[in-house]
Order: C-alpha cells, then structure tokens, then sequence
C-alpha cells in the first residue's frame, strides 16, 4: 500500500494559527463553536500531563533551580507554568500568534509576580538559527505533531539547542500499535526518539511507561517518559 504524501513544512508551520483561530474546513477544530481554541479543546489538553507534575514534584530531574528551560510547541504555556515553579527560567516557543497571547493571559492567571519573571512565551520558529542555550528542553505532543519529514531537524536543533551535559525530557505520546496511522498527530515510538537523538550526541538516562494515572483521559497507556543528557562536544 502506497504512503500518504506528507505535507510540507511550510503548511505545517501556518496550520497551527488556522487551527487556534478555530480552523476552516481543512483544518478542523474538534468541539469547535467558532472562535479561538479554547482550554480542553481538540489537542489542548487543559493542563500539564500529571506524569510531569510528579516528576517535577519528586525532583527527578535533580535540582533545577537554577536551570533554563526550553518548551517548544507549548501552546497555552500549561507546561511553562508546571516548570516555572522549580526553575530559574522557563522559555515557551510558539509559531501561531493566538497561541501566545492565549499563553500570556494563562500565565499571568496562574502564576503569582514572583513567577510569572522567571515564565515567558515568544514566537519563534525552532527550527530557525538561535545562539541561546539550555539546561534542559521538554517536548511533548511536538515531535509527533511536525511532519515525519521534519524530524532530522528536530533533533539537530534540539542538539543546537540544548548546553553540553544538559537534559532532553521527552514526554513520548501517542504510542500505537499501529505505526502506519496517518497524522497528526503521527504515532511515535523510544526507538525512533533514540535514532534522531543518538546521532546528535543525546544519551538515553532513563525510560518509563507512564502508569494510567499519570496521563489525561484518553491518552492512557499510549505514553513514555524519557530522559536524555547532551554528551559534552568532543573538540
């Protein structure tokens, strides 16, 4: 059977402002009754995943106080806010204009003065150049909704990205038996992490099923969560 043409690059990065705008009739937002996307709608879940909540909560990623922070693809900045509130400094990247005045208001709702300096969301394009790094990147739901063509990119701007002997936390999702559903989002696997980051110098430091509990309803049992290090640049 042949495969479905991927789209390219240049649709993916504009969809996502139709799509938080309320779509049209080719990108349809689900539960959509006109007007911005709203909390809970379609592919914004609401809140952070709880499995981040707990591994911020039990310091599994050490003390990151002092860290920064990399949130590509964050949308409301639910997860910007999670990360806010153990470390030093937390940056949420978006494409779709809507998406960061809608992270904007969030944060301000959510978080107290003192936080909400240390949070921020900027439009930005992640794989465009950047002489920033990090301590450590979080990505979830953004590696499976770019396009398949796009994912050699994703980690090598990951790897540009990221300070030497700092932290890739990847919240792996959706994990279906069936690799060959078309996207997005598109089905994503360990393995195909490992293979786009192993070759960009990222180690593996720890993998995990994410228990039932730890997911929002309905992504239940589909979940990983990953920790990779950035190995120093040998010179």
């Amino acid at each position: 059977m042949p495969q479905q043409a991927v789209p390219n690059p240049e649709e993916y990065s504009k969809r996502w402002e139709i799509m938080w705008q309320g779509g049209n009739d080719q990108y349809e937002v689900k539960n959509g009754d006109g007007g911005i996307l709203k909390p809970g709608q379609s592919f914004d879940a609401g809140k952070s995943p709880p499995h981040l909540t707990e591994c911020l909560a039990q310091n599994k990623l050490g003390d990151i106080s002092n860290a920064s922070v990399l949130i590509p693809g964050c949308g409301r900045g639910y997860d910007v806010i999670s990360f806010a509130r153990f470390a030093k400094r937390v940056t949420g990247l978006e494409l779709a204009p809507t998406a960061v005045a809608a992270a904007h208001d969030k944060l301000r709702e959510d978080l107290p003065e003192d936080l909400l300096a240390k949070a921020d969301v900027v439009s930005g394009d992640f794989f465009g150049p950047s002489e920033q790094q990090y301590d450590i990147g979080y990505d979830y739901t953004f590696f499976c909704a770019i396009s398949p063509a796009m994912r050699d990119g994703w980690a090598s701007s990951w790897a540009a990205r990221i300070r030497d002997d700092g932290l890739l936390v990847t919240s792996i999702f959706p994990v279906f038996e069936d690799r060959s559903q078309q996207g997005p989002p598109w089905p994503v696997w360990p393995e195909l992490y490992a293979e786009k980051l192993e070759q960009h110098g990222f180690s593996l430091q720890s993998l995990e099923k994410v228990p039932d509990e730890g997911s929002h309803p309905g992504r239940e049992g589909k979940e990983y969560l990953a920790v990779w290090k950035k190995n120093a640049t040998k010179h």
